[in-house]
């Protein structure tokens, strides 16, 4: 009976103690003082983050819209290039979604705000393209995911 009754001991107090670790760990995880899962890792524009029929719409948008001020190919003119090293070191490293909200709140300058998400994200898929970042299968779409990616550098 002794046994038996050490033995129900034993079992209930490993129980008890393995619950309290589990309790901890994931406590420590939610804190940041233990290293959580992995996370996937994030996006750049030097993977393929959006399409080349994006990029097509993007640029008629472009010539419509921004190369009275940017220039032919977005070169540079009365506004600032946005192609080119000049672009890309002022952008390095920035979310992408920050030039979303740039686009969205500022351009066209003589119509600030009159872009909708959808045509915002096709003309950042042309500006990805004369950059030279690779298109892919699936289009760039407007809202929270863009702050997941980030501009790359070349």
């Amino acid at each position: 009976m002794r046994s038996i009754l050490a033995s129900t001991i034993i079992v209930v107090s490993v129980g008890l103690f393995s619950t309290g670790l589990a309790h901890e760990s994931s406590s420590l995880a939610r804190e940041g003082t233990l290293d959580a899962a992995p996370q996937a890792s994030a996006k750049t524009t030097a993977d393929p983050v959006y399409s080349d029929e994006q990029s097509t719409r993007g640029q008629a948008l472009s010539d419509k819209l921004c190369s009275s001020c940017h220039g032919d190919k977005l070169a540079g003119d009365v506004g600032p290039p946005l192609q080119g090293p000049d672009f890309l070191s002022g952008w390095k490293s920035k979310p992408v979604a920050d030039l979303s909200e740039k686009i969205q709140t500022t351009m066209p300058q003589d119509a600030a705000g009159s872009l909708n998400p959808q045509q915002v994200v096709d003309l950042m898929a042309y500006l990805f393209k004369l950059n030279g970042f690779p298109a892919g299968s699936s289009e760039l779409a407007p809202g929270a995911g863009l702050a997941q990616i980030t501009i790359a550098s070349k």
